[in-house]
């Protein structure tokens, strides 16, 4: 029990010194009663007011004079410093890192440095080869070097039936620098065996930098007439395999055949990707990682065979097409397309399409599970014939009587309803049309708004309309790629073409791997895919006008293999098990979750692979239904040093969405433009802004224009670059001649500052006002004060978003004065800024991921919302919400729905748990509302 000191400022080398001394005194106790182990605290930084950065690095320091001055003597051997504070963890944590920065030890006796800081082991690097990897996670990289320097735990080399290592280019080489050792061993291992074709023999490396050598025998080209391709392809096999079995992680493979033996140069290159991919995908190897195919400089035609072939790999995965079986069993040379297409079960097809997985299967659509089934009938959806007769019958007489009402009602062509009987959620009845790619578009964009994840379609007028199977395939797979491609995180995330007639299988196949092809070759359809040894990504539903990028590892830590020998199984299993525990017992996992990681770009997923490589850390997407998040996972303090890196990431992405905010903002009201060539063009809005606020603050700033430095000064209106030369830039200001722009009366004085809180006087009207719609739902709180948030810019954008919405809508009944309640973290962010929908998700979300406003002060009163400060303040604005035309909600919507769905673009302006009676709105837009008051109360 350790007494730690009072904090006193005007004592503090004292209060600091007591403090090691208590440090010191616990740890001396615990090594003279020979424990291995204590836990401390933060001592003195709770009640006894210790500031927390002079807590955490003074015992620190008293932790590390101590082992200083007995170094590797005692009994104690661990010191875990702990807290239930996650700033108080950090705290300790960045004490520890700048203590012992020297790479001095904050252990010692079994506790020893960690490799990654004495650097015993060498960090790993990203190179420039070329390379690819399977889904199972074996990579496979092109390496333009000679054969004999692969330093690859298995090297193979191609031999004559006679075993003679001097006749070959490759064998040659690698008996040059092995030495003669590595001959006589070969032929050690030939004797008393027959060799043929197809024999694969293993000796030692010897003098090479690999472990073992593997020598196959392999057959001569005959123009394909001997199934020699086939026998090449298993030797691949076979050293694949005896890689895997020794439980080595890398062999070398050279563009085996492509010499004396005649083999076309392209289809060795096919081949050794197709068994490598076949091997990866049948034998889910757990030792072997990498997989090199080393090419001789000099070979330019091996060079641009291989090169081609990986190109065209490359090619297929950046179009948003997954591998799902690499090859295909019966795959024949030159037919491409089916390396991406996968039969998934008998008569089934299946092929990844962005987030979007697509399957053509021959079946019964009224068996299907979807959320939804498409039905094409008449123009009263009464027909019983063909396929709509089954799925009416199947679906009962509720669903025709549904049926029969709906078509009375307006319904562009379109109708939904319930799936009756049958085993689908629902049903979607489209009247017949000669446009089938409309159809589908049609259906699809109906499913996004009713938010269904899987729909199934029949093959569409193959049936008595006769329609020719070809161009209804193309039609229909045209329809599904194309929305696919329109957004990462669409709402159905499965589409199911059933095919029930047999004959009609080949025609959807043959469209399938039309469009894949096609696919192939055009990278701007689908965001760009990274292929990785762990292929996981992030998918958090945000609406996005341009595709995500992906997070993947590029390299996994390499596992450590323990091979454990003992007299008995017992003894085998006790060293398995004690192994497994002390593996345990370093490791952890942790998850950091913030709103912003779904804002992550490239700039921030490079940091977090590099994160991966430099602390040999895992990180992943957390799950999927929870808000955005990223698991970590590796040793602890590896862990915690990754995790702390990472909050600094998502504060840079918050300041940098903050900032772009601001500036989307300034721009409904401002812009500057520039001079080239007689034409004026307009800067981006964070430079526009950036220039704006050096015009308020009378400085210079500086810009990049046409990729050329200027120095802009504001005030004159000139912008000028490094040798003197000038050209004109003009402010174009959007709210001049606009008198709604004007500031409101009551408005005080801003005195020059861009955001003003102005407390209100009690007695004043405006107080008043205020105060009656507070207490008129919440009579038990009290106010503390009123003060009014004068934000000029946010002002006049809210003015020209009411102006844009009264003009749409016909009136200017679009605005309502609604509650919101806050936590005190959030205050200054709001008054800048607004109310920002990035945050949608932290409290409930019921009926869409926007800004949630209340119609009484009771509902934001709760805690949940208006969250209490350590003094028991709680904060909620009166704000101004276009609330515009509005409809009701659901979870998981990120813009209103549609008014109607003849125009898919013309939506509501927001949503509400009830249309009749609402008690709240959701807006989607941060500029439908302006934060007028705010609130604070007990």
């Amino acid at each position: 029990h350790a007494v730690g000191p009072r904090w006193k400022s005007s004592e503090k080398e004292k209060c600091v010194l007591l403090l090691k001394q208590a440090v010191r005194e616990s740890l001396r106790l615990a090594a003279s009663q020979n424990h291995r182990s204590i836990a401390i605290p933060a001592i003195s930084s709770g009640i006894f007011g210790f500031p927390l950065k002079e807590c955490a690095h003074s015992i620190v320091t008293a932790i590390k004079e101590t082992l200083q001055e007995s170094p590797g003597s005692g009994s104690l051997n661990q010191i875990d410093l702990v807290d239930f504070k996650e700033d108080t963890v950090q705290a300790l944590s960045r004490a520890l890192n700048e203590t012992f920065r020297d790479g001095s030890s904050p252990s010692r006796g079994r506790s020893s440095p960690s490799n990654s800081e004495t650097g015993n082991h060498p960090k790993q690097r990203r190179t420039d080869h070329q390379g690819i990897t399977t889904s199972e996670g074996l990579t496979i990289t092109l390496h333009q070097k000679a054969i004999e320097d692969a330093t690859t735990d298995v090297v193979v080399n191609s031999v004559a039936r006679d075993l003679k290592l001097d006749k070959g280019l490759v064998s040659k080489a690698l008996l040059q620098k092995a030495g003669p050792g590595l001959q006589e061993e070969l032929v050690a291992q030939g004797q008393g065996r027959t060799i043929t074709e197809g024999c694969v023999l293993k000796t030692k490396g010897y003098r090479l930098a690999c472990s073992y050598v593997l020598h196959a025998v392999l057959p001569g080209w005959a123009q394909g007439k001997k199934s020699e391709d086939k026998n090449l392809g298993e030797i691949i096999e076979e050293c694949l395999t005896i890689t895997e079995q020794h439980f080595l992680t890398s062999i070398t493979i050279p563009a085996v055949g492509t010499g004396n033996l005649g083999f076309p140069k392209p289809l060795v290159a096919k081949l050794m990707f197709d068994e490598v991919f076949k091997f990866s995908q049948r034998k889910k190897p757990a030792a072997l990682q990498e997989v090199h195919f080393v090419l001789h400089p000099s070979d330019t035609d091996c060079i641009k065979a291989f090169t081609n072939e990986l190109n065209s790999r490359l090619g297929i995965e950046r179009s948003g097409f997954t591998v799902s079986k690499p090859v295909l069993e019966n795959s024949q040379q030159g037919q491409a397309s089916s390396e991406y297409i996968s039969t998934t079960a008998p008569r089934v097809h299946e092929m990844q399409i962005g987030s979007v997985k697509f399957q053509v299967a021959h079946g019964d659509i009224t068996q299907e599970t979807t959320d939804v089934i498409v039905n094409i009938s008449n123009a009263t959806f009464n027909l019983k014939e063909g396929v709509s007769k089954a799925i009416l019958e199947g679906a009962g007489p509720a669903v025709e009587a549904e049926c029969a009402q709906l078509a009375l009602q307006p319904h562009d062509n379109l109708i939904c309803t319930q799936g009756g009987n049958l085993k689908c959620k629902n049903i979607i009845h489209l009247v017949a049309s000669n446009d089938i790619k409309a159809q589908i578009s049609k259906t699809l964009m109906e499913c996004e708004q009713q938010q269904f994840t899987s729909v199934a379609f029949p093959a569409i007028g193959t049936g008595k309309a006769a329609r020719d199977p070809a161009a209804v395939a193309d039609g229909m797979i045209d329809a599904i790629v194309e929305y696919a491609g329109k957004s990462s995180a669409p709402a159905v995330t499965t589409i199911k073409i059933i095919i029930f007639q047999p004959h009609l299988e080949n025609v959807f196949y043959t469209s399938m791997q039309k469009k894949g092809g096609a696919a192939s070759k055009s990278s701007g359809s689908f965001h760009k895919l990274v292929l990785s040894k762990v292929a996981g990504f992030f998918g958090f539903n945000k609406p996005t006008t341009e595709a995500k990028p992906v997070l993947l590892l590029e390299s996994t830590v390499k596992p450590a293999i323990f091979q454990i020998c003992g007299d008995s199984r017992k003894n085998v299993e006790k060293a398995g098990s004690w192994i497994r525990d002390l593996i345990l017992k370093n490791q952890h996992e942790t998850t950091v979750s913030d709103e912003w990681i779904s804002s992550f770009g490239e700039r921030e997923y490079e940091k977090l692979r590099e994160l991966q490589t430099k602390l040999r850390v895992v990180i992943k997407p957390g799950a999927a239904t929870s808000s955005p998040s990223l698991c970590i996972s590796g040793v602890t303090r590896d862990v915690l040093s990754a995790s702390l890196e990472i909050q600094q990431v998502i504060k840079r992405v918050r300041k940098a969405q903050e900032e772009q905010s601001k500036a989307d903002l300034l721009s409904n009201l401002v812009e500057w433009q520039y001079e080239d060539n007689g034409r004026y063009r307009t800067f981006d809005n964070l430079t526009s802004m950036h220039i704006e606020l050096a015009l308020q603050n009378k400085s210079m700033q500086d810009v990049t224009i046409m990729d050329k430095r200027y120095r802009v000064d504001p005030a004159q209106q000139l912008a000028t670059d490094d040798q003197g030369k000038s050209i004109n830039i003009k402010r174009i200001s959007k709210t001049e001649d606009n008198s709604p722009m004007a500031l409101p009366e009551e408005w005080a004085d801003m005195q020059q500052k861009r955001v003003l809180a102005v407390e209100l006087n009690p007695a004043m009207k405006e107080y008043q006002d205020v105060q009656q719609m507070f207490s008129k739902t919440c009579p038990s709180f009290t106010i503390e004060k009123i003060e009014r948030i004068q934000n000029p810019y946010y002002w006049k954008a809210y003015q020209i978003k009411k102006l844009e919405m009264d003009a749409k809508n016909g009136t200017t009944n679009n605005e309502k004065r609604l509650f919101h309640g806050t936590a005190s973290s959030s205050l200054t962010l709001i008054n800048n800024s607004g109310f920002n929908r990035s945050y949608a998700g932290f409290h409930a979300a019921a009926y869409g991921n926007g800004t949630y406003f209340a119609v009484n002060a009771n509902y934001s009163a709760q805690n949940t919302y208006s969250k209490p400060d350590v003094d028991g303040r709680k904060y909620m604005y009166l704000a101004r919400v276009l609330v515009g035309e509005y409809c009701a909600g659901s979870s998981g919507l990120v813009v209103p729905k549609a008014k109607n769905g003849a125009d898919p673009t013309n939506l509501f302006d927001s949503v509400t748990d009830n249309v009749t009676k609402p008690s709240m709105f959701v807006i989607f837009n941060d500029i439908q509302a302006y934060p007028e008051y705010l609130i604070t109360f007990k």
